[in-house]
Parts: C-alpha cells; sequence; structure tokens
C-alpha cells in the first residue's frame, strides 16, 4: 500500500525529488545538516519500502565506503593531530570528518537513486527525461544502459554456473584470482559480440539513425495531473531547506 502510494506519484515530480536531493548531499553543508538529510532518505525508503529494502544498496557500496573511510584520512593530514608515527601525522581530525562526509554523502546519493529506481519504472524514466528535452538517441542509449547492464550480469552468472557443472571450475589449478575470471570474463565477451547482430537489429526497429521526429507508444499524462505532485514535492522540499536559510551550514 505505502510503495503503491509513491509509485503511483507522477515519474517528473520524482525526478524533480531526485535532483534536489542530489543537489543537497553536493552542497558544503554541516556534517550535522548532511547527516540529518541522510537519515531523513533512511526514513523516506523505510516508510515506503520497508527496512529491507536498505540492504541491496548499503550492502553493495560497503566496500567502497569502507576504502573511502580508510583512506581518505591518510590524505588529507590538516587540522588537530590524533595519531602520529615517526613525527608523521596520519590521522587528523580534518580527516576524520572528511572522511564521515563523503560516507554520508555517498549512502545519501546511493539511496535516493534506488528509491527513484524503486518507485518508476524504466518506461517512465525514461518518458520523463525526454518530456524534459532530452534528445532520442540519449533516451535510447540509456535505456539499452539499463537494460543490457543487468542483463550481462545474468549472463555472467550463467556462465559461471555452466563452467563449474562442468567439474572443473576455471583455474582452480593456477592460483590468483585473476586467472579463475578471465576464462568467465572471455566467455562473456564472445557471447556480447555473438549479440552485436540482434542488438543492432533492435535498434534498427526503434529508429535509430532516422531522421523524422520519434513518438512514444507510450505516453505520461497530461501536465495538469502532474502539477498536484509537483507542488507536493515543492512544499516537501521547501520545509526540508528551510533550516539551512536561518542557520550557519557551512
Amino acid at each position: 500500500m505505502r510503495a503503491g502510494l509513491i509509485r503511483e506519484f507522477d515519474p517528473r515530480a520524482k525526478i524533480v525529488f531526485l535532483v534536489i536531493f542530489l543537489v543537497v548531499f553536493f552542497l558544503n553543508i554541516s556534517l550535522v545538516f548532511l547527516l540529518g538529510y541522510l537519515i531523513l532518505t533512511i526514513l523516506l525508503s523505510v516508510a515506503f519500502f520497508g527496512v529491507r529494502s536498505l540492504k541491496p544498496p548499503l550492502f553493495g557500496i560497503a566496500p567502497l565506503l569502507l576504502l573511502i573511510f580508510v583512506l581518505t584520512p591518510l590524505f588529507n593530514r590538516s587540522g588537530e593531530v590524533l595519531v602520529v608515527i615517526g613525527r608523521i601525522p596520519i590521522i587528523t581530525v580534518d580527516g576524520l570528518l572528511l572522511g564521515f562526509r563523503l560516507v554520508i554523502r555517498f549512502c545519501g546519493i546511493t539511496l535516493v537513486f534506488f528509491l527513484f529506481y524503486l518507485s518508476t519504472t524504466q518506461t517512465e524514466a525514461i518518458l520523463t527525461l525526454r518530456w524534459f528535452g532530452l534528445p532520442f538517441r540519449f533516451a535510447l542509449t540509456i535505456t539499452v544502459s539499463l537494460r543490457y547492464i543487468p542483463y550481462l550480469t545474468d549472463v555472467y552468472n550463467d556462465i559461471k554456473s555452466a563452467h563449474k557443472l562442468r567439474g572443473v571450475f576455471p583455474g582452480d589449478n593456477v592460483k590468483g584470482s585473476r586467472a579463475k575470471v578471465f576464462p568467465i570474463l572471455v566467455s562473456l565477451m564472445i557471447y556480447a559480440i555473438k549479440r552485436i547482430p540482434t542488438l543492432a537489429m533492435s535498434l534498427e526497429c526503434r529508429g535509430l539513425g532516422r531522421r523524422k521526429r520519434r513518438s512514444s507508444y507510450l505516453e505520461l499524462k497530461n501536465f495538469r495531473y502532474a502539477l498536484r505532485d509537483l507542488l507536493v514535492v515543492f512544499l516537501f522540499c521547501g520545509i526540508m531547506l528551510f533550516p539551512l536559510f536561518f542557520f550557519k551550514i557551512g
């Protein structure tokens, strides 16, 4: 029921919400405000899709977050020193704060995009981008990317399972993870090359290369139906950004 409510929201309003939130996470605001907006994003995800919705995006970027948090203090050693090795400052307060800021920012951007992905179909997203003036070629590129990256991931898993069914996993007798992955990547590349003619025919059927103005099989609702949702988004974002005008944000 809650997920259905946000899915029925007009995609044009949702993409405006996406852009505003992305800008907020890139602002040079205090760490407290940045953390508050991250918590707000988490609450929105939990309210509409439940606690389990947080697991795929956060677990997916967990190694990258750990890498950012570990390496950032090492490359930023300004401010009060916390750890010194041989008179060389290793960890400072500014470095830790910058690490926290980058982790919070990255989590917020990821969750905002994931919230948009869960609540908006691919067709709605493409139609919305074209409604905002995105050229057909760019919209088609995004469509192919969104479809083929998950598709090739599934193919990669199928090829890996097929190698296992042959009795010997590739690279079992060779040391190093690269040697184990290389045969699977070769098979995946061969499969992708064989799919080129099919992809070319599919693009041709979709009118790639034609100079006539492209039409769409599906269309978005009339703008007057989206106006209410846009007003709700602007009101919500206005309330969200209101404290930034009365408190020190930097």
